[in-house]
């Protein structure tokens, strides 16, 4: 059993038959396990986003604000690694000059590369549908650019 899909079992999220399920899906469509669950509906993204702030003890955000958003700390996640990791970098609300790395999930394999890389203080999750808004709202158009252009990721 994958290890996501078992702590949600264990929390009564899922059912054995659901776990079987996303197993299969993720078997079959090469997907992770997080995605395997959002194609699938099984959950809600607001309950998701409840679970994975429980499961791994993060804040959990429902908004993102505009004035969390700094253009520096934009500037160290290439919008196209924000896209694909579904991360947004924000400042942190307390205390002052910290920043939080708001993510969809917690799980990806990708994130801890990032982590690496970054010096954030905090992480915290947030919904699917709230990140990628805030991804394509607040990354000002020229830091775009480079992935519309076809650029690779880079740090």
């Amino acid at each position: 059993m994958i290890h996501l899909f078992e702590q949600l079992f264990v929390s009564k999220d899922l059912t054995k038959s659901n776990v079987t399920l996303l197993e299969n899906y993720v078997e079959r469509w090469s997907v992770l396990p997080f995605d395997a669950i959002v194609e699938t509906h099984l959950l809600s993204e607001s309950v998701l986003a409840d679970r994975m702030a429980d499961l791994f003890q993060l804040t959990r955000m429902f908004a993102i604000e505009p004035q969390l958003i700094e253009p520096e700390l934009l500037a160290k996640v290439p919008f196209a690694t924000a896209k694909r990791l579904r991360v947004l970098p924000i400042r942190a609300e307390e205390p002052p000059h910290q920043s939080t790395l708001v993510l969809v999930d917690p799980t990806h394999p990708d994130l801890a590369k990032l982590k690496a890389e970054l010096d954030y203080i905090k992480l915290a999750v947030a919904e699917k549908s709230v990140i990628e808004d805030a991804i394509l709202s607040y990354y000002p158009i020229e830091l775009q650019l480079p992935s519309l252009l076809g650029d690779k990721e880079q740090h």
